[in-house]
């Protein structure tokens, strides 16, 4: 009896998240977009071509893992609490 009544309650509040949800997807579709974000992505579009190989030849696509991947390890060395 309890197990119909745990299913139920977990049904019922599924029900409440997806309607919510909805809700609020319902609302985010009716705020129009503003045309400069249009024009905004299709300057950011032309400008990745242009960098494109000034950034292969500065090593980020190597570079930038490299930096974050110290951070994330010198992050965790911290708090460790014996080195931290």
């Amino acid at each position: 009896m309890f197990d119909d009544l745990k299913d139920g309650f977990e049904w019922l509040i599924d029900q409440f998240w997806d309607g919510l949800v909805a809700l609020f997807e319902g609302l985010l579709s009716i705020i129009p977009v503003p045309e400069f974000v249009d024009q905004a992505r299709n300057y950011f579009l032309s400008a990745a071509s242009a960098l494109e190989y000034p950034m292969y030849v500065m090593g980020i696509d190597v570079g930038v893992p490299m930096v974050f991947g110290a951070w994330l390890i010198r992050f965790i060395i911290r708090r460790l609490p014996i080195v931290g």
